[in-house]
C-alpha cells in the first residue's frame, strides 16, 4: 500500500518530485495547515488552508489520482467537504477525522482522571472540530456501564473540574444542560 503525506509547509522541490507518483498512491493523508496563530481559531485558518487545497488538490488529480483522501487539516470538516468538491472524488473516498481526534482525546483524559484502561471507555464527542465540539455524556460507557448511572465516577470528574482549569480540554465543551444533569446526579 502506497500512502502519502502532505504537511505544511509544503517543501516545493518535495511536492513536484512526489507529484509524479501520486496517481500510484492509495491514501493521501493531508495535515496541511497553518498552526493558529494567538487568539485565533481553527476557523481563522480557512482562507489559508482552503488556498493550499486549491493549488494542491488539482496537481494530485490531473496525476490521476483515484485513491482515498484522509484530511486532517483545520478546519477539518469545512476543508474535508472542499477537498470533496475539488477532487470530484466519490464521498467516500474523502475522509475527514472530524472529531475522532477529540474522542481519542476524551477518553484518554478520563483514563488518565479515573485509571481505568483507555480499552474499557467507550464514547464520542460530537460537533464540529472546533470550539463547539462537546463530550456526548449519554452515550458514554466505562466498563459496558453507564457513564451518568456511576455516581463515583460523576463525582470524581465534577470535583476535578471544579479543581484543573480545562480552558484547553475537550471536557471544557460538554453542554450547559449536560454538566447541570451531571452536578445533580451528584447532589
Amino acid at each position: 500500500m502506497l500512502i502519502a503525506w502532505i504537511s505544511f509547509p509544503l517543501k516545493q522541490r518535495f511536492f513536484q518530485e512526489l507529484h509524479l507518483i501520486w496517481a500510484n498512491m492509495e491514501i493521501i493523508i493531508i495535515t496541511a495547515s497553518p498552526p493558529p496563530k494567538e487568539n485565533q481559531t481553527r476557523l481563522d485558518t480557512l482562507e489559508t488552508s482552503a488556498n493550499i487545497m486549491n493549488d494542491t488538490i488539482p496537481k494530485i488529480m490531473a496525476s490521476g489520482f483515484n485513491g482515498i483522501f484522509l484530511i486532517a487539516t483545520n478546519p477539518v470538516d469545512i476543508i474535508t467537504y472542499h477537498v470533496w468538491k475539488l477532487s470530484g472524488l466519490p464521498r467516500h473516498q474523502v475522509i475527514g477525522t472530524g472529531t475522532s481526534i477529540d474522542s481519542s482525546r476524551l477518553k484518554t483524559y478520563l483514563s488518565d482522571i479515573l485509571h481505568v484502561n483507555i480499552h474499557n471507555i467507550q464514547g464520542y464527542t460530537m460537533g464540529e472540530h472546533s470550539d463547539s465540539q462537546f463530550a456526548v455524556w449519554s452515550h458514554l460507557t466505562i466498563g459496558g456501564k453507564p457513564f451518568l448511572q456511576n455516581r463515583y465516577l460523576i463525582t470524581t470528574i465534577v470535583l476535578f473540574q471544579h479543581l484543573v482549569s480545562l480552558t484547553e480540554n475537550t471536557l471544557n465543551t460538554i453542554s450547559v444542560q449536560e454538566y447541570q444533569q451531571l452536578l445533580a446526579e451528584v447532589e
